[in-house]
């Protein structure tokens, strides 16, 4: 998408990226193009699954500028970056074909990818109730240690493909830093609720994510503060629900 002055646009992103472009959804070819990509990916039944990382790029109105209208990465303004960095201006006209095909966009993304079925039908992020997939999607702050894998059955038995952890929200940093925001204690939390399906977001690489896990041999069991659950391999990860802290025992 270019800017009133027939820029091509570009924001900074929430994990610090900078330029990131945008969709011209007031363009209807754009918005096929991009719908067609997709159903193409369907077909190959390999790509099940999309994460539509911008649908929170909106219009909005600002007296301030001679358009009297922005584009900014979030509803309520550049955020925590400068405007220059995750704003743009545009014309009201840019702004009503955006939003217009946005929508369009949006509500045909999301059969494409769910023909196939979760009966569910959308993402869910617990802290914000937006819905745009096949993926339930929360933060381990709102939920106790004791009660995450039995939330991890409910996404999965109800229709949910994929269940996405995320330690918290990722903070800006350097795209080519491969530093890990999960510490051990986010790792054995997740290991608590693992199944099939499940994925672990941590900004970044560990060598831990190459040791062997295997399938978890059942549920945790719980002795006092200290909950335990072993994996196939021979892992196992013990939690201390009292001081949230984790000890992963890799296997060897």
């Amino acid at each position: 998408m270019r800017d009133s002055s027939g820029s091509i646009i570009g924001m900074e992103n929430d994990n610090g990226m900078l330029n990131v472009t945008i969709g011209d959804w007031s363009n209807p070819a754009a918005v096929d193009a991009y719908l067609d990509f997709h159903r193409s990916l369907v077909a190959t039944e390999v790509v099940d699954g999309h994460f539509a990382d911008k649908p929170n790029v909106f219009p909005i109105r600002n007296a301030s500028l001679s358009t009297g209208w922005e584009i900014c990465e979030t509803a309520s303004g550049p955020g925590k970056h400068t405007w220059s960095d995750a704003c743009a201006e545009i014309t009201e006209s840019q702004a009503n074909g955006y939003t217009a095909g946005r929508e369009r966009l949006m509500s045909s993304l999301l059969p494409i990818y769910t023909q196939g079925g979760a009966s569910q039908g959308g993402v869910v992020f617990d802290a914000t109730n937006a819905t745009n997939g096949n993926t339930a999607t929360f933060y381990y702050k709102p939920f106790k240690a004791d009660a995450i894998h039995e939330r991890v059955l409910a996404y999965l038995q109800s229709g949910y493909r994929y269940v996405y952890f995320m330690a918290d929200q990722q903070t800006d940093s350097d795209p080519s830093d491969l530093q890990p925001s999960c510490s051990e204690d986010h790792i054995g939390l997740f290991l608590l609720g693992v199944e099939e399906g499940c994925i672990l977001g941590c900004n970044g690489w560990s060598e831990d994510f190459e040791r062997p896990l295997g399938a978890p041999l059942g549920n945790a069991t719980r002795s006092g503060d200290i909950m335990t659950r072993k994996f196939a391999s021979g892992t196992y990860v013990e939690y201390d629900v009292a001081k949230r802290t984790a000890k992963v025992h890799w296997a060897v």
